[in-house]
């Protein structure tokens, strides 16, 4: 599965790379993935990734969206205030490793839950959006970005996803991927995507069915 890039996007730097991995088992935490999450930190703190912010902050200034912060800016935000990475389940904590020491936006979503062919387009402030851990809708202006399916949002830009496509502990497909700007490269996330699914398959098992 792939995801198509409206060419007013890919003129500002955007594209995609993804995966699909099936037949996961998803769980509340993992030892070996809590000690690896210190190993991260510990390695890769000190690193200098505004660049790679930057390119995601000059899309989101296109869109009249310079006040938001980049996902993995957030997070390095965040441990640096707690000094530990987040415990959500073991397939976002698996790519959350990757997403802090790349500076990448990165996204899981339950693949049964997806409906169609992806498209990260413009938006026209008429798209169905729940936000995660919401259960009601939610306005998306026009004139924003959205990666969508058939009927839905299910990440707005790159900053939040829908509550439908999340992980939980049912999933057993994965969809993975990553969003790129001018800054990086493609073999920059390629290598991040590899990363993020192997750190998974070790994780979680599943089979990688294609990147």
């Amino acid at each position: 599965m792939n995801i198509i890039v409206d060419s007013e996007l890919m003129k500002l730097g955007v594209f995609t790379m993804s995966a699909v991995i099936k037949g996961v088992r998803v769980s509340n935490r993992s030892e070996v993935l809590e000690k690896l999450k210190k190993e991260v930190i510990g390695q890769v703190h000190s690193l200098d990734l505004e660049p790679v912010f930057n390119g995601y902050r000059n899309v989101y200034a296109h869109f009249n969206q310079s006040s938001v912060l980049p996902p993995a800016e957030s997070l390095r935000l965040l441990v640096k205030k707690t000094g530990r990475l987040p415990n959500v389940n073991t397939i976002v904590d698996s790519y959350n490793l990757i997403v802090f020491k790349t500076g990448l936006s990165i996204g899981s979503h339950d693949l049964q839950k997806i409906e169609g062919h992806l498209q990260l387009r413009h938006t026209d402030g008429q798209e169905k959006y729940t936000p995660l851990g919401s259960t009601s809708a939610a306005k998306i202006g026009a004139g924003e970005y959205a990666c969508l399916d058939r009927e839905k949002v299910i990440c707005r830009m790159d900053i939040k996803q829908c509550d439908e496509t999340k992980i939980t502990k049912k999933t057993i497909d994965v969809f993975i991927y990553i969003q790129g700007n001018e800054s990086t490269s493609r073999d920059y996330v390629r290598q991040a995507l590899h990363e993020a699914t192997s750190i998974i398959t070790t994780i979680c098992g599943g089979t990688l069915i294609s990147a």
